[in-house]
């Protein structure tokens, strides 16, 4: 448990970092944003401004190299000043099943620790998002315990 905590730890810090190379090239432009990231960042931002909102839990399904994880890194790197980096969580979880041997269920107990609160207790909106889902056959069954136990989570996968 306690390397799963230091990989979300640093993942707390370095997501900004690791995210930009999803949205723009190495000259620093950037890349364009799909017709989706609009209903998407709307959602985003209605349940930011208004935590009764039920579009909570964002699912962006697609094959490989259509743009998924730009579009996840596209709406982290646009709200990250304003929301802070504790309050966003950016994890890939091909590194987490395949390096580090967890799950997703860890990841977000080590998350819950590191806020110094579990997710029935948060005041404060979180973000959650996640890549490479399929990469944990129970990713489906977490995220409804997390739904379930607050309505302060967003999650988009």
């Amino acid at each position: 448990m306690e390397e799963i905590l230091k990989y979300v730890q640093n993942q707390l810090v370095r997501a900004p970092f690791r995210l930009r190379s999803y949205i723009q090239d190495e000259q620093g432009r950037k890349y364009f944003q799909r017709d989706i990231y609009v209903k998407i960042d709307k959602y985003f931002n209605d349940f930011l401004h208004n935590l009764e909102v039920q579009n909570r839990w964002i699912i962006i399904p697609g094959l490989r190299g259509v743009g998924k994880t730009t579009m996840l890194a596209q709406l982290f790197l646009n709200h990250y000043q304003e929301i802070g980096h504790s309050r966003m969580l950016y994890i890939s979880l091909d590194e987490v099943v395949n390096i580090f041997d967890s799950s997703l269920k860890n990841v977000l107990d080590a998350y819950e620790k590191i806020l110094g609160e579990s997710f029935e207790k948060i005041t404060e909106p979180l973000f959650i998002f996640i890549d490479e889902v399929q990469y944990d056959p129970k990713w489906a069954s977490v995220l409804k315990s997390v739904y379930d136990r607050s309505n302060k989570v967003f999650v988009s996968i």
